[in-house]
């Protein structure tokens, strides 16, 4: 049995309850316990070493895995469950120091479910060693992207709530996002008005593509969660999600849509992403 401890915040984000149902659609036997308050996650991870817990999962930024693992260490050995780390948070500096993976939530789980303990003392975060998420695809490190946008309380609802993204620092001209581990900034530009963003279209596969654009490669089944929830919001697709080169070694599923600045965004899938990202 695993037990993730969510920080209250990161409880709300769509992403992390979708994440925690596919994992349970998939047979993992995972409870979900969410803080309220400085020293809830203390409490909740002491009390799983007491309730036969196998794993605990600090899902959250550096506070939340702070509070985790002090209440794990008022456990003896033989009580304390490993210990899997889940980044949340807006800086999440222990995981990037740790040279985990700031992945999309389904992905992280799944990987963080993938092995079980080989002791229930002995386990630090397992991120990297899940067998189907080699090396050289873990380890990649965050991309910079910074756009312009008219309205910021508008991207937050696009970014934040819509799409699930964490809200890191931010200013009065400026807000800058968790996108799947990356760092995304949206920058205030009102002269952008009612128009929007100009680009150009180039043709893909029979489609004419918005250039420039910009997203991120997804698991196929979080490709699949992210198209319903945004069919679900009536958001207008550029291009509608398809798969593209069918029977190609680049075979891919994708998708276009805009931001209300009219950014263009293309989140695209693999089977296999180690495989076929750089196929030929």
């Amino acid at each position: 049995m695993a037990r993730l401890i969510l920080n209250g915040k990161s409880a709300q984000l769509p992403a992390v309850r979708e994440a925690v149902f596919a994992r349970r659609e998939m047979g993992d036997d995972i409870e979900v316990r969410v803080t309220w308050e400085q020293g809830d996650a203390v409490r909740m991870a002491e009390q799983a070493g007491y309730d036969g817990v196998e794993r605990v999962i600090a899902g959250g930024g550096d506070g939340t895995v702070n509070e985790v693992v002090n209440g794990l260490m008022r456990l003896s050995p033989e009580l304390r469950p490993g210990l899997g780390i889940l980044p949340l948070g807006s800086a999440n500096d222990l995981a990037t120091s740790l040279g985990l993976s700031l992945t999309v939530p389904v992905v992280s789980l799944a990987a963080l479910l993938a092995r079980r303990p080989s002791g229930r003392h002995d386990e630090a975060s397992e991120h990297l060693d899940h067998p189907d998420y080699p090396e050289d695809c873990m380890m990649l490190t965050p991309f910079h992207l910074a756009v312009q946008v008219r309205d910021l309380a508008e991207a937050r609802r696009f970014y934040g709530e819509l799409l699930g993204c964490p809200e890191g620092r931010s200013s009065d001209t400026w807000v800058d996002f968790n996108l799947y581990g990356h760092q995304f900034v949206c920058h205030l530009n009102p002269a952008l008005g009612e128009k929007g963003i100009d680009d150009h279209r180039n043709p893909v596969d029979g489609h004419g593509v918005p250039v420039p654009h910009f997203g991120v490669v997804l698991e196929m089944a979080d490709w699949e969660a992210l198209v319903d929830r945004l069919t679900a919001a009536g958001v207008r697709f550029e291009i509608e999600p398809y798969i593209r080169f069918r029977g190609e070694p680049g075979e891919q599923a994708t998708m276009f849509f805009r931001d209300p600045s009219g950014n263009a965004i293309e989140f695209k899938a693999f089977r296999d992403i180690a495989g076929q990202l750089f196929a030929t």
